[in-house]
């Protein structure tokens, strides 16, 4: 079967009135003028086109010509999936015009719901080893850029570490995977962050605040152990990674941008995510103080020593990016699960 139209040779504008011939899966390409071949190719080889309904189906070689058949209404027998599909779509404006206005909430439902999920699912299956090796570069990066060497007391610091392994214990988790650290910030101030392995690393701001009441501490380090026993950090590393992909491929690669919109995604989505993940967390502190049969107010104490070191992080747009719900609303969940 032969096809006239225009052929254009590689990186030129000059071209040829011809025809092309599909033989099996052979093509070959004559010259009107002189009915000399003047290229040849397998289908196999060929570039696929995305055609758009009113314009021919260009053909694009691997030399980097091409060929432009005169109909325009002309689809090729090997046409990819992908190419159909598309073009079946872009020649149904009702459907083009719903993916435009779905595209948006399909997306906003796959980060804010999707991505969710699925980061959960897949921090559930990473082995324990995985996680230590996340960890330690995790502390590395906090022990070279915002951590200094903890001045609290070594004893104290032993003692705290007895009583946490103890508690672990007497709660059935396996006190083997966590180990307790101490650190003096000036960035983090009165703070414990939980790594996906196990360690909890409390600051020194955190120990002075609360070192007359080891009740309070162990009831912070619970919220911690909380946030370990469900994977929030492992989820969290995981869903910056998947929104970082999407939103890289949304926007393409153009650097600068790139850069700035992902960091902005990245801050933005996490914090919604980890608002709700913190409340779990408040939640296991909770249950874990009643299985050891300790004042459930102890937590809401806890948070209530401490708010004054942070009282001026809250005003009403920072609560509202707050990776931690604002501090009262937690001391008002604890007291109401208390009741």
């Amino acid at each position: 079967m032969k096809h006239a139209g225009i052929y254009y040779l590689a990186n030129s504008t000059k071209y040829y009135l011809a025809e092309l011939e599909v033989k099996d899966d052979s093509i070959k390409i004559f010259n009107v003028d002189s009915d000399k071949l003047i290229y040849k190719a397998n289908v196999h080889e060929l570039i696929n086109e995305i055609s758009i309904q009113g314009n021919s189906t260009l053909i694009r070689f691997p030399d980097g010509s091409s060929f432009i058949p005169d109909d325009p209404s002309l689809k090729w027998e090997w046409d990819s999936l992908s190419s159909k599909l598309i073009r079946k779509i872009t020649n149904n404006l009702k459907s083009l015009v719903l993916i435009i206005l779905l595209t948006p909430l399909f997306l906003f439902f796959a980060l804010f719901y999707g991505m969710p999920f699925l980061s959960s699912e897949i921090a559930n299956r990473v082995s324990q080893d995985s996680k230590e090796v996340i960890s330690t570069n995790l502390l590395k990066k906090l022990e070279d850029e915002y951590f200094e060497e903890s001045k609290i007391d070594y004893l104290e610091q032993e003692k705290l570490k007895k009583e946490f392994h103890k508690n672990l214990s007497d709660l059935n988790i396996n006190s083997d995977n966590y180990r307790l650290m101490f650190y003096k910030s000036d960035i983090f101030g009165a703070n414990a962050v939980a790594l996906p392995d196990g360690t909890i690393v409390v600051t020194d701001q955190m120990i002075s605040k609360l070192l007359n009441s080891p009740n309070l501490i162990m009831a912070i380090l619970f919220h911690e152990v909380g946030h370990v026993e469900d994977n929030h950090g492992l989820s969290q590393i995981i869903q910056s990674l998947g929104v970082g992909l999407i939103i890289t491929l949304i926007i393409g690669d153009a650097q600068g941008l790139s850069d700035a919109l992902v960091g902005s995604g990245f801050v933005l989505v996490q914090q919604s995510f980890s608002r709700k993940m913190e409340v779990e967390a408040d939640i296991f502190a909770l249950e874990s103080l009643k299985k050891l049969e300790m004042p459930v107010e102890d937590f809401s104490n806890a948070l209530e020593s401490i708010m004054d070191l942070d009282e001026d992080a809250y005003s009403p747009y920072k609560n509202y990016l707050s990776s931690h719900p604002h501090t009262k609303k937690r001391i008002e969940l604890a007291k109401e699960y208390r009741q």
